[in-house]
This record gives structure tokens, sequence and C-alpha cells, in this order.
């Protein structure tokens, strides 16, 4: 039975070899490897079934873990172990059976993020983390370190409707079958896998402290199983969002609901009546100023950007440093709140270089404030599929325009949206600080004190040149004391 079983494995290696060589992995390999000496290492995925598994047994293999030896749905268990899977359909063993068996190797738990059918009644994930933990409190027995792995099989905007290609292959990130069957055909190195987390299953110290070293009972077990789930989901979710963002709504829609606020509609009456014009002319008005501010990010946009970056500043610069530790920070806070980053302005490349570095880093880069002198066409088309959201310079006594921009930038924050605004309104051309400009934090602050915005991460930026890319235009401006065409 060995020598069958090492036939299968052999074949899925063989497979796993040739085809799901073009993945990117982030997982900590050596920390697993010391973990497995003592304990059981179970990946936790979200979503996914056989090519997942393929995926990592064919990672673990090339990290001498093992292949995976057992996953928590009948497919897998066929394919992998067909013994196993006929006494499972027998009735003869169960899944807690398997992963608690004493052969070594990775084991894959599929833990859907569906919502449970019945109130009190557990889910089938979480009635087998709890037969797994009942075992292994123990302290004979083995440890099971839950691993929460994140695949995409490609990076993409998450928007309000799917589109053809999405309704055929499913989603970006998770296509179904047949999307998967394409993107492996595609042969792009364009899909990442991750973990998120490394936990133990029971902590073994907090057993001792609150039931002593005996088992634990049936409520606890599911306690912990429940936790575990619910753990497992939210890390998984949130590095989701550090990665992919929020869901994103047209500028329509957007444009739409701002329109509908109660407060833009009492507005919009009060500069009708102050004003003496017709109520439909004002909001006439308030759309123009919003189709003005709106931006329409776009995710494939922001990827072609990316390759043409990278040529640019390895022309322009010797190289970005980058300080590691403040980027692992800023990963952490990002998975629970909005970040409103505030920067200095130095050049035009200002706009690029954060954004820059958030996507090399796998983080999904944010909406910038950028002044409305730089909308002219096509720059500023290309910017707003940047995520470019454009304002006047000077909107004093237009109370509609501050309202809309300030419920704008409240609508970002409040779907998670990030935002990045320069603190000196306009470039420095000295190279010096200038005196803040403080309009658009002043907006930010009175919609946190108002409670509209439930927390935020206010994050100072600072970006320095060894010499500035417009310091001839600098120049020119010093001496003729006029800017060109689109400066600001």
């Amino acid at each position: 039975m060995n020598k069958i079983y090492q036939i299968i494995d052999n074949l899925w290696g063989t497979l796993s070899k040739v085809v799901f060589v073009r993945f990117q992995f982030e997982i900590p390999a050596e920390e697993l490897r010391e973990i497995q000496q003592n304990g059981r290492v179970i990946f936790a995925l979200t979503s996914g079934g056989i090519f997942e598994w393929l995926i990592l047994s064919s990672w673990c293999r090339t990290q001498q873990l093992g292949p995976i030896l057992v996953g928590n749905r009948k497919t897998v268990l066929a394919l992998s172990r067909p013994i196993w899977f006929l006494k499972l359909l027998l009735g003869k063993a169960k899944y807690a059976d398997y992963f608690l068996s004493e052969q070594s190797g990775p084991r894959i738990l599929f833990c859907p993020s569906k919502e449970r059918k019945k109130l009190f009644k557990p889910t089938s994930v979480e009635s087998l983390l709890a037969e797994i933990s009942s075992l292994s409190s123990s302290a004979e027995s083995k440890s099971f370190y839950i691993v929460p792995v994140l695949i995409l099989w490609r990076k993409y905007l998450r928007g309000e409707r799917r589109k053809f290609s999405e309704l055929l292959l499913g989603i970006s990130s998770n296509p179904n079958w047949i999307g998967k069957l394409w993107y492996l055909l595609r042969k792009r190195h364009d899909s990442s896998v991750k973990s998120v987390a490394i936990f133990p299953l029971v902590d073994r110290e907090t057993v001792g402290a609150t039931e002593g070293a005996d088992a634990l009972d049936e409520g606890i077990n599911l306690r912990i199983a429940r936790t575990t789930r619910r753990k497992i989901l939210v890390l998984t979710q949130q590095e989701m969002r550090v990665v992919l963002g929020p869901r994103y709504l047209s500028p329509t829609s957007v444009k739409e609901t701002l329109m509908r606020d109660e407060e833009v509609q009492n507005t919009i009456r009060l500069v009708a009546q102050k004003e003496g014009i017709d109520q439909k002319k004002v909001m006439m008005s308030a759309y123009q100023y919003l189709t003005e501010m709106v931006a329409d990010y776009t995710y494939r946009f922001i990827e072609v950007m990316e390759v043409f970056l990278s040529w640019l500043f390895n022309r322009v610069f010797e190289g970005l440093v980058v300080n590691r530790d403040d980027i692992t920070r800023l990963r952490e806070v990002m998975k629970t709140k909005p970040i409103v980053f505030v920067s200095c302005h130095r050049s035009h490349l200002d706009y690029l270089v954060v954004p820059y570095v958030l996507f090399t880093e796998d983080m999904v880069t944010p909406h910038i404030a950028a002044g409305v002198n730089l909308s002219f066409w096509p720059a500023g088309y290309f910017l707003r599929k940047g995520g470019a959201f454009f304002i006047r310079r000077s909107f004093r006594g237009n109370d509609l325009y501050a309202l809309l921009l300030k419920k704008y930038i409240e609508f970002l924050l409040k779907n998670r949206h990030n935002i990045k605004f320069f603190i000196e309104g306009t470039r420095s051309r000295s190279g010096k600080m200038l005196p803040p400009a403080f309009g658009i934090l002043k907006m930010i602050m009175e919609s946190y004190r108002s409670r509209t915005l439930d927390d935020i991460a206010l994050v100072p930026v600072s970006i320095c040149y060894d010499e500035v890319f417009e310091e001839s235009s600098y120049s020119k401006e010093v001496q003729s004391r006029k800017k060109g065409k689109g400066k600001r």
C-alpha cells in the first residue's frame, strides 16, 4: 500500500513541478520545518480545492516538508489517498482520524467563509477542529499549528459589478476551475501564495492556567474551534484588504451616492434660496463639481504604471531607500484602519514614488489629492486612473464645493480607501518645508470628531531627493517668476 501511495505522490509531484512553478511563494519555510519536527502544520484556506492542494503540495516538496498528507475535501482525499477516501465513504473513518495520523507531512484545511445554517450548530470545519483540539491538548500529543494562506491567482479591482470575463472565469483573484486552467496556460508569474500568520490550535499555557493539564471538555473544544475558524477568516480578509483594497464603486455610483446625502441636499436648497436660482441648476453645478473631483481608480492601469516607473526610476535614481521597519508597521496598521498619508512635496515624482513603493511591497495604492490644474488632457485622464482626485487651489466662499470635497474624503475613508495629500498644498521650490495648509487635514479631523469616521491612522511621509528632478525648471521660474502651463 505504501508503494501505491508513493507512486501517486510521485505522479502529482511531477505534475506540480511542470505546472505550478510560476507561483510566487511568501511562506516562512525554515520556521515550518522547525515546527514539523515536534508538531503538525495545517495550512488553512478560505477557498479552493484540487488546484490549491497541488500548489501547496508542490511547494512543500521543494522545501523538504513532504507532500500534503490529507485535506478535508473528498476530491483531494480521493486523489491523494484512495483507500482513506473509501474508508471515509463507508463510515469507517473520519477526517479527524486522518488529521491526527502519526504519518508526517502537512495537512490542508479548507475553511469557507459561508455563514452557518443554524445559529448554534457548528460548521463541519468547527466540528473537525474541535475533535483535533480534544486529542491534541494532552502533553504527550503533538501540537497542531495553523498557517492561514492567501492564494491570489491574479490581483484585481473588486468592483460593484462583474465583467463578462469574470462571469466566465470567475473573479481574477479566486477564479473558477475554468479560470484557473486559463491562468495556468497564460504562463505568467503574477500569481502569489502567502502565509498571513502562524499560531497554535491549542495554547497549552492558556489551557494549563484555566483547565489544568487534563484534556479539554467538549464545550471548550468547540469554543476553541469557533475562535480558530474566525481567526482564520479575519486574518485572511485583513491581508486581502492590504493587497487588494476594498470594493471599488464606479465614479458614477460614487457621485450618485454623494448627491443623495442629506447634508448635501440641504446645502443645495440653501444655496438655491440664497442666490434665487432654480434648485436643479445648483444640483447640476454640484454634479459638475463631483465630476471634476472624483477619481477613476483602475488596477490594470496601476500594473502598467509599475512597469513604466520601474524603467523610469532606474534611469532617474540610483536607487530608492525605504525604511523596512516602517513598511512592516504600516502593513499591520493597514489591516484594521484606513490610512491618511501626509506627505511633504518636493517634486511631481512625489505622486509616483509612494504608490510605486506600496505596489512593490504588495500593498494597495492610495487615492491622492492633486491640484485641478493637473487635470488637463491627457495627464488628467491617466492621473485619475491612478487614483488622483482633483481639488481647486482655492474655494473660499463656495460652501457647496467645500462640503462635497469633505463628503468625498469621508466616503473614501469610510469605505477603507487610503488617501494621500501634501500638507504644504503646493511644491516647495527651495527644498525647505513650506508653511502647512490645513484645509484637508481640518476636514478629516472634523469628520473624526463628529464620529462619522470610526478610526483613521495619520502617517507622515518624508520624501527626500539627493537632487530634485525639476531643479532646472525651478531655476527658470525663479528668474522669470512664471510657471509653465500645468505646473503647480
